[in-house]
């Protein structure tokens, strides 16, 4: 990942600041106008949107080495995402016609943009496969299996990313509710009594 970062820092010697967040701190908020995306250097950030009636709904939870903002690729589509650091947090902001310029022109930055885009993508399709064909139960599994590997932090402190999210958070990536992930993961600690 620092290869990466090097080598668009490189590229774009202009057009990239570092940015450090506390916890819990936003990144942006829905409809803020921000024409930068973001690299994870350090920490986690949740992705997620509001629902019809104000509630956020978490949709993702990033790590290290991957991108995230507007990219403004769709024509007349409202940005409407917020991001917050889930730990103190690290990121390269790049201004997004930059980036745009040079993932263009540079085939290794193309190549590295293209599979963080297809990786997120297969995990948004890997969970909606899950919700619809695996019981609540092995969602959640398969979600902590995701989120079990250990991430550093901008202070250097280790943290596994599925201890990060509550319970809401956990129904909003598996397709459940609250209650029934409480239920769930209470019935799991029960079991291994």
């Amino acid at each position: 990942m620092h290869a990466i970062i090097d080598h668009l820092i490189e590229l774009c010697p202009q057009a990239w600041t570092r940015q450090l967040l506390d916890m819990g701190s936003y990144v942006y908020q829905p409809a803020d106008a921000d024409a930068r995306l973001y690299l994870i250097e350090k920490g986690l950030v949740k992705i997620g949107s509001l629902g019809a009636s104000g509630e956020r709904i978490l949709y993702d939870l990033l790590q290290p080495g991957e991108l995230f903002g507007d990219l403004d690729y769709i024509d007349d589509a409202e940005f409407f995402e917020f991001a917050q650091a889930a730990t103190p947090l690290s990121v390269l902001a790049i201004d997004r016609t930059a980036f745009r310029r040079a993932v263009r022109l540079d085939p290794v930055l193309a190549d590295w943009f293209q599979q963080t885009l297809v990786r997120r993508w297969h995990r948004a399709e890997t969970r909606l496969l899950h919700r619809s064909s695996v019981p609540v139960d092995g969602r959640i599994r398969f979600l902590e299996e995701q989120y079990s590997a250990r991430v550093t932090d901008a202070h250097y402190h280790l943290h596994r990313p599925f201890d990060l999210l509550s319970l809401q958070e956990v129904g909003d990536l598996v397709g459940a509710t609250r209650q029934t992930v409480s239920r769930k993961l209470k019935h799991r600690l029960v079991l291994a009594m």
